[in-house]
């Protein structure tokens, strides 16, 4: 699916928590496996398969996405709840 486009049945709302949920995954993976150092926007948006213009609607900047990856791991039952609910500015 190209980035961006409209899915029927799907919500803005609902998309741009795909996005987050594949942003954080993307990042998860890439720490794991490079460090914070191999961190990049464009191998990042690659990977969750969005653009840098969606990367930043949702996040400052890599630390903002840093940040969230730390606190999704610290809590993840209610980071994923407050993601479902939208509480995260998804609304």
């Amino acid at each position: 699916m190209a980035a961006g486009r409209a899915r029927p049945g799907i919500s803005a709302r609902q998309r741009r928590v795909e996005r987050r949920t594949a942003l954080l995954a993307a990042a998860r993976e890439l720490i794991d496996s490079q460090g914070r150092a191999g961190l990049t926007v464009a191998e990042l948006c690659r990977r969750a398969g969005v653009t840098e213009t969606q990367f930043h609607a949702e996040f400052a900047d890599l630390d903002a996405l840093v940040a969230a990856v730390a606190e999704a791991a610290a809590f993840p039952e209610g980071f994923a709840a407050e993601l479902r609910r939208g509480d995260r500015g998804l609304t």
